[in-house]
């Protein structure tokens, strides 16, 4: 916790919003003049037994979004490996809100998550075509996932549904 603590304090005097990845699992939020708050925690409080990376905070700073493997965060029959959650800091509770075109949990298959104000729309990137069928397998693809209305995009699909920046043969 020594590194967390050296980064906090640089972040700090930056005056910004700080993520933390210690070196342990906890992932930690600090804001300026505010205190250090363990994020990546269950909705009944019970930390995260497990890793926790690929966090982002909301520009309003009440959400943070982040992958986690522990199964403390898991919901009760849910196989092992790295989740996307949300953690609201105001109401305390954080969901697991990385799912694929069924609505089942969709493991190890999200990176660089972001938020909009308010956690509304959250982006993130993803190989998985567990998320759109359409996608090709083993490429990287940008989402944009609508919290409100439950609706994903995929957001670097051209028109005939090919990747955008890649060769079209």
């Amino acid at each position: 916790m020594h590194l967390s603590r050296s980064l906090l304090a640089v972040s700090l005097l930056a005056g910004g919003l700080s993520v933390l990845s210690p070196t342990g699992p906890a992932l930690a939020v600090g804001v300026p003049g505010g205190t250090i708050t363990q994020v990546s925690i269950a909705s009944d409080g019970t930390p995260s037994n497990g890793e926790s990376s690929n966090a982002a905070i909301s520009p309003d700073g009440r959400y943070t979004v982040f992958v986690a493997g522990g199964s403390a965060l898991r919901p009760p029959g849910v196989t092992p490996g790295g989740y996307l959650y949300l953690h609201d800091s105001v109401t305390g509770t954080t969901e697991l809100i990385g799912r694929d075109t069924t609505g089942a949990p969709l493991a190890d298959a999200i990176l660089t998550p972001s938020l909009s104000n308010g956690a509304r729309y959250v982006s993130f990137l993803s190989n998985s075509t567990a998320l759109d069928p359409t996608a090709p397998a083993g490429v990287l693809s940008a989402y944009l996932l609508n919290r409100d209305t439950g609706d994903l995009t995929r957001i670097t699909a051209d028109v005939p549904g090919n990747e955008i920046g890649r060769a079209h043969v």
